[in-house]
């Protein structure tokens, strides 16, 4: 008599194992999933990341170039002060001649 319930509840107990098992089973088909997702994501990151890197390269290239420019206008710059001095002495010098000659 004993026999047929040990046997029913083997049974649940199989069944309930089974149940425990596929849901064991699908839990972990969501996580290999949800981690091919996140890998992918991690994929589409590289790809950003290398372009940022490039566009900040590209940037600092272009920064230098200016600064560069930047310099080549404070030279001319100077140059053109020195012109517009020594053009400033030579009026004044012919204005003193002009004026000493009058006198």
């Amino acid at each position: 008599m004993h026999q047929p319930s040990l046997f029913l509840f083997k049974i649940k107990k199989v069944n309930k194992m089974n149940a425990e098992m596929l849901n064991f089973k699908e839990n972990v088909d969501e996580w290999i999933k949800e981690i091919r997702r996140d890998v992918s994501h991690f994929k589409d990151v590289s790809g950003i990341v290398s372009e940022n890197i490039e566009n900040t390269e590209h940037n600092y290239e272009l920064i230098k170039e200016l600064r560069m420019e930047i310099e080549e206008l404070k030279h001319e710059l100077n140059a053109m002060k020195i012109i517009q001095i020594a053009s400033i002495r030579a009026q004044m010098k012919e204005e003193e001649i002009s004026n000493e000659s009058k006198l």
